[in-house]
């Protein structure tokens, strides 16, 4: 379990906090019912796409996570999982889920159209090989 979130050189940047992760999503099969997160967004989704889910939201209701089912692997989410990996591992599960599913499309030589969400205004990067968004 996740007891604090430690950010950017150490430093606090926002308290981290809860979040509820519905059942039968990716992320729930990842993380289980509930996950502590960091979160430095001034963003939020109001409304969602009919296509999308919300799989995870705080406890104001703000929505944390979305997810598209049965298609293409989809997931977007309001946090930072890439600051957190190095001292909580456990978030590196939804990235090696993601390369799972980018292998297993591979494998299958089927057309796979990766999607990657930024829910605010940002840009896509790299860390450690691996795609994630920075203001």
């Amino acid at each position: 379990m996740i007891k604090e979130v430690l950010c950017k050189d150490g430093e606090y940047l926002k308290k981290s906090y809860p979040i509820m992760i519905k059942e039968g999503t990716r992320l729930h099969g990842l993380y289980g019912n509930q996950a502590l997160i960091n979160s430095f967004h001034h963003q939020a989704i109001k409304d969602v796409a009919p296509s999308f889910e919300v799989s995870a939201w705080a406890k104001d209701g703000v929505i944390e996570a979305i997810e598209k089912q049965r298609e293409k692997f989809v997931v977007g989410v309001q946090w930072h999982p890439e600051m957190m990996a190095k001292k909580h591992t456990s978030m590196l599960n939804l990235f090696k889920l993601f390369i799972e599913h980018v292998q297993q499309s591979a494998i299958k030589k089927s057309a796979f159209n990766v999607q990657i969400y930024c829910v605010t205004n940002m840009k896509k990067a790299v860390h450690n090989g691996l795609p994630f968004c920075i203001d």
